[in-house]
């Protein structure tokens, strides 16, 4: 198969020459690749490239999709999906309280709001490299990553954001009830802020709307989301703990008689060391756990049993995610431990010496 002659009949308008059409390919993806592919302007004379009957046009625009993108169009694009999914999950969430509320406008309006973003969602160019197990270099792994933070990005900000203004809310309410000097400030602080962010994040991990597509009933529908909590209390943990230490960071409170880093680097290297096998434990537990709850919660409410392949698929995806996720959160920390040394006044020579 010649890749040129399927690349032309599928980009005619196109006005690059056949050599820098074949040297992007070849610069993208190697020249073994492309031979193993089927491709012949690759084969070496004594390999005898397979036959094909017609090119393989899946294969074909994804190598078509790789060599044209670029690592900000893809996370852009990331962010636009993740807005329209985070707008498919309250239009779901809707349409889950619609039904448990017997409210049947509200149910309609629910779906009718998923069904808009998942439209929408439709219209978006799709991943150059949709799943890890697709990459194939540290180019494509650059371009998986990119779009897959775009799309967890506005989820998980929009959580620390909750958390951040939940704490601050129950930190003025345990001062009001139990008195400034309460030990116990801290506690109603994270109880205010875990209620809301469990609703959010439920909200988040839930697929009432999506099994209702897929032929469930309702009742069943509504049953299959108690899978889903576990990775809503997950998420919860994490979204809390980040903002929590964010905010100490952000204020310069350190332990009494704790000095601080002598640099804002070493703010940020030390908050990564501590802050980091935490964060990738929690979001590869919390991406595995929300897989795994979504797939029960299809089974349980549709009667379809996924292939071994598909669970294997799905599983090894998620785990790369919550890998993303923890990096993530992991920065988000240790990029406020860097703000709040930068901000701290310059300490008084001797200060922390011991005498």
């Amino acid at each position: 198969m010649r890749l040129i002659d399927a690349y032309r009949n599928a980009h005619p308008d196109d006005p690059r020459s056949d050599d820098e059409i074949l040297n992007l390919y070849e610069k993208t993806f190697g020249t073994e690749r492309l031979a193993q592919a089927g491709f012949e302007e690759f084969a070496k004379p004594e390999q005898t490239p397979p036959q094909s009957p017609s090119p393989d046009w899946e294969a074909l625009e994804r190598y078509n999709r790789i060599a044209d993108a670029s690592l900000i169009g893809e996370l852009g694009r990331g962010l636009e999906t993740g807005y329209y999914g985070l707008k498919a999950s309250l239009g779901s969430t809707g349409a889950m309280i619609g039904r448990v509320l017997e409210e049947p406008e509200l149910e309609k309006g629910g779906m009718a709001t998923y069904h808009q973003a998942v439209q929408d969602m439709a219209q978006i160019e799709p991943p150059a490299v949709g799943k890890i197990t697709e990459v194939g270099g540290p180019r494509e792994f650059g371009l998986w990553a990119a779009r897959k933070t775009g799309e967890l990005a506005p989820i998980m900000a929009g959580g620390v954001a909750l958390s951040a203004a939940g704490k601050v809310a129950g930190t003025g309410l345990g001062a009001l009830a139990l008195g400034t000097k309460s030990p116990h400030i801290g506690e109603v602080a994270v109880a205010t802020a875990l209620l809301p962010d469990l609703l959010y994040n439920l909200a988040l991990t839930q697929n009432y709307a999506e099994l209702i597509d897929s032929g469930a009933d309702p009742v069943s529908a509504l049953k299959a989301q108690v899978y889903n909590l576990p990775a809503a209390a997950l998420f919860s943990i994490m979204q809390i703990r980040a903002a929590t230490k964010a905010m100490a960071n952000l204020k310069q409170s350190l332990p009494p008689g704790t000095p601080p880093p002598p640099t804002a680097i070493k703010a940020i290297t030390e908050q990564a060391i501590k802050s980091g096998p935490t964060h990738l434990l929690l979001g590869e537990s919390g991406m595995l756990v929300s897989e795994a709850g979504r797939m029960l919660a299809e089974s349980y409410a549709t009667n379809k049993i996924p292939s071994h392949e598909e669970i294997w698929n799905r599983l090894v995806d998620a785990a790369a995610a919550g890998g993303l996720i923890g990096a993530g959160m992991t920065a988000f920390e240790a990029g406020s431990a860097g703000i709040g040394r930068a901000m701290r006044p310059a300490e008084k020579p001797g200060r922390y010496q011991k005498r």
